[in-house]
């Protein structure tokens, strides 16, 4: 390593200290001479108060504005605006990049900030700073990996830098759409479960098919995978349809990550909706305890116990404990819900290098349903019933268990590279028998609906493993990053239910004067057999991020997958074996990152999509597999953090491209084709999607914390006759959650608000027309649009401190008691009002 020189000093002080090797000679010779001089008491003087003046200079608070790039550059520019002397070599910065420095800073702590990630220090000398290798660096970032960059429930924040999913990528870095809800918003909103979490995300709509199931859309598409930590993708329902993640307890998890838009490079199939990221709670290296107690309208009672802490003196093992017991009746009639969920995980430092984690979940619920919702008339007009409605037997039953199993071994080779494999296994049972009234009512007689009935055995099991290595090396004077992975998914699903309705004749029931709704149960009979039900799918992935120029980056990648799906069947028309696979898939990956400053960055992305329609066949019989839907996902945006990274903000353009969507060959009708409906297609569909997404989190002011999101979204079919392809997809979607904590005698007092605001959605298909001979609606079908008009629905909070330990919040959801429709179904069913005017009354300790 070259001796320390001067390469960093301003040009004010290169004079003074810089030394040309004979000038240093004839200085040396100078000063040994007068040493023992008159003089020598008086040089030492001189020599003390040049100390004090570097120190005082140290000590100077000075406003910066570095950008983000080579740590070379910026400390140069820090040295301009500090007029500090910094002894360094160019050997010492070589590759090295930094974050930047924003703010008003003193000398020592933005060199600090701007050595942060690096191997290096700034010591104080008696002329200035030295740079130097540093032992402490390796010894910080070791104990921050271990427990985890991206936890935001101790930092009572809305806004993160930092994802997950990203597998080291921040989200600075990451070109493309990315929102995180925070554990500060889930505590204050009372978010209790993913589908909570979700209605209050940027750009996510959704739509509840029967009690215990929802589908998510992102910029008109579903999302259809979930990752683990950033693992490897899982689907959001099992094999079999065993009910999805929708509705799993918000306790066991410091946050939740979406990102919209194509997730090809990660999630293998490449739907262009997005993918959600649920990242657990981690064990803390400090004991801790928090209670929380809560009551709410419906007699909503729920009650929280989380416990974490080291387990051993040296604190290398740690773990945590989460219990919750949630029981809650609903708006509509007769419904109840019991639900228990325990969540445990340990974290051991096996080595310094080392990490292990292990760790599972247990979650049961037991509920009485109201299964398919509210029927329209079969005209499709509103039968405006209370809110309160619903047909419930008594011996309606909905069972689900979920049973949980991950683990993670982290091991880090040095500063720059760590290798990490994690794995999760899950297991979902569902045990239903339940009674509907289903069916349109005829607007001329009244009449038409009738009991229908159904039961459910299913189980599933998912199998998750991941394999990644990330890092940094130099190159042609930058430092760069580097991606590589591998990945596999096995899903397996078993199903036995009815085939046909529980009731084994008509029973009629009249909705507007219903006579009971205590039906006898009838017998249990089952028709239809599955077993198994096999999804596998495994990959490598790679990603490099190369530093092209001081400010612009290159994001690019790939992943190449292959698929398979097994599907057997055995019920009234014998045996049905359905397989398909889908091999050698490449799905290309590339976006390009401009740091205007270290605040602001532009970015742009494309990333090819491909989803699997194989199960689907040309006509004629026996028919061949279609090809896959392929398209393109392209993006141009903008993102920033401010103060620290306590206030963070996007924009977003994006247009979605798909082609070969299947729709059905009218040259063939499904009664051909004996094997249940997936003859005849062709693949002809193409749909676009395009919007804008426009979002930002955090302190926007002492005490102010703020989210807010707004997006708007075009879709079309442009070969289909209905030319909106997710007209549940509102065109515009605000949502909003603001919380303002006084201070003075009222700084125990925090108050704040949101509201949800959206345009119209509607829902389109045939019914059956009036038969003018018989005056009754059995007359041809006729298309049919229903119409949910734009609406808003606000909600109050505010929380108050009674001690140290001890806080009391309330929250009001619905304020104004808006009357609408969460969800438009068909005329026979799936027509869910949306939750009435509800509080929610909790008590929190943390010790």
């Amino acid at each position: 390593m070259s001796s320390p020189t001067s390469t960093h000093a301003p040009a004010h002080n290169r004079r003074r200290f810089a030394c040309h090797p004979l000038t240093f000679a004839l200085h040396a010779i100078w000063v040994g001479a007068v040493f023992n001089s008159p003089f020598a008491l008086q040089e030492a003087h001189a020599q003390e108060t040049q100390v004090q003046q570097v120190q005082t200079q140290s000590q100077a608070v000075k406003s910066y504005d570095i950008p983000a790039g080579l740590l070379s550059t910026a400390l140069t520019q820090f040295i301009s605006t500090s007029g500090i002397y910094l002894a360094s070599s160019a050997e010492l910065t070589k590759g090295k990049t930094t974050q930047g420095l924003s703010g008003n800073y003193s000398v020592e702590a933005g060199l600090n900030k701007l050595l942060e990630g690096t191997d290096l220090e700034a010591v104080l000398q008696n002329d200035g700073y030295k740079l130097q290798k540093s032992n402490l660096v390796k010894l910080t970032s070791v104990k921050v990996s271990a427990q985890g960059l991206t936890n935001t429930e101790d930092s009572h924040s809305y806004a993160t830098t930092t994802a997950t999913f990203g597998k080291g990528m921040t989200l600075r870095e990451t070109p493309q759409t990315v929102s995180v809800v925070t554990r500060q918003r889930m505590d204050e909103q009372g978010l209790q479960t993913l589908n909570n979490v979700l209605d209050q995300t940027t750009g996510l709509s959704w739509t509840q098919g029967t009690s215990d199931n929802s589908t998510i859309y992102s910029r008109g598409f579903a999302i259809g995978s979930v990752r683990l930590d950033g693992g490897s993708p899982m689907s959001w329902e099992g094999p079999g349809y065993v009910s999805g993640f929708n509705n799993i307890d918000m306790a066991a998890y410091d946050s939740i990550e979406v990102l919209r838009g194509a997730d090809g490079l990660f999630s293998g199939g490449g739907e262009p909706g997005g993918v959600i990221n649920l990242v657990r709670k981690r064990p803390s290296s400090e004991n801790r305890l928090q209670v929380n107690a809560a009551v709410g309208s419906w007699q909503q009672y729920r009650a929280e116990m989380d416990v974490t802490g080291p387990l051993t003196e040296s604190k290398a093992l740690r773990g945590r404990f989460v219990a919750v017991l949630n029981d809650r009746e609903f708006f509509y009639d007769t419904a109840e819900s019991e639900k228990h969920m325990l969540y445990g995980i340990l974290e051991y430092d096996l080595a310094e290098a080392t990490t292990l984690t292990f760790g599972g979940i247990s979650e049961s619920r037991d509920d009485k349903p109201f299964r398919n919702g509210l029927m329209r008339y079969s005209n499709g007009a509103d039968l405006k019933l209370p809110r309160s409605t619903s047909f419930i037997p008594d011996w309606n039953r909905h069972e689900v268990k979920e049973e949980q199993l991950f683990s993670k071994v982290e091991h880090r080779f040095n500063e720059d590279w760590t290798l990490k494999l994690d794995s999760t296994w899950m297991e979902r049972s569902r045990d239903t028998k339940v009674g509907a009234v289903t069916t349109a009512i005829d607007p001329v007689t009244l009449k038409g609906s009738s009991w229908f009935g159904t039961v459910v055995n299913n189980s599933s099991e998912q199998l998750s493993v991941d394999l990644n290595l990330t890092g940094h090396f130099d190159a042609w004077g930058y430092r760069h990053k580097v991606l590589l992975g591998t990945d596999y998914q096995d899903e397996e699903g078993r199903w036995d239910s009815l085939s046909g309705n529980l009731f084994t004749s008509v029973i009629p029931f009249d909705v507007f004067n219903p006579p009971s709704v205590n039906i006898a149960e009838p017998e249990t009979r089952l028709g239809i057999f599955v077993d198994p039900m096999e999804r596998t799918q495994n990959g490598i992935y790679g990603a490099v991020q190369l530093q092209l120029l001081d400010k612009l980056k290159l994001v690019t990648g790939g992943r190449y997958n292959d698929y398979e799906y097994n599907f057997r069947e055995t019920g009234s028309r014998g045996e049905t074996i359905t397989r398909y696979d889908d091999s050698g898939v490449f799905t290309p990956y590339g976006g390009l990152i401009y740091d205007i400053n270290n605040r602001v960055s532009l970015y742009g992305s494309v990333a090819e999509t491909y989803v699997s329609q194989a199960s689907r066949l040309s006509g004629p019989l026996p028919g061949e597999p279609l090809d896959p839907i392929t398209g393109k996902n392209f993006e141009l945006g903008v993102k920033s953090d401010w103060l620290e990274n306590r206030i963070t903000a996007s924009l977003a353009l994006y247009r979605i491209e798909r082609e070969g969507e299947a729709v059905r060959d009218p040259d063939y009708t499904s009664v051909t084709d004996p094997d249940g409906g997936n003859c005849c297609w062709v693949a002809q569909g193409e749909r676009l999607s395009k919007g804008i997404d426009v979002e930002i989190n955090g302190e926007i002011l002492p005490r102010w914390h703020l989210f807010a999101g707004y997006t708007w979204n075009d879709n079309e079919d442009k070969k289909a006759a209905i030319k909106r392809f997710s007209s549940v997809t509102p065109k515009h979607l605000f949502k909003l959650w603001s919380t303002w904590r006084f201070d003075g005698s009222l700084s125990k007092l925090t108050l704040g608000g949101g509201v949800t605001a959206q345009s119209s959605q509607y829902v389109t298909g045939t019914v059956r027309s009036l038969n003018p001979i018989t005056d009754v609606y059995d007359g041809p079908t006729v298309p049919f649009e229903y119409t949910q008009s734009g609406y808003a629905v606000w909600s109050l909070f505010g929380d108050y401190r009674l001690t140290d330990n001890w806080t009391t919040s309330l929250k009001v959801n619905n304020v104004f008691d808006k009357k609408y429709y969460q969800t438009m179904g068909s005329s026979n069913s799936s027509n869910w009002y949306g939750e009435p005017v509800n509080t929610m009354l909790t008590l929190r300790g943390n010790f």
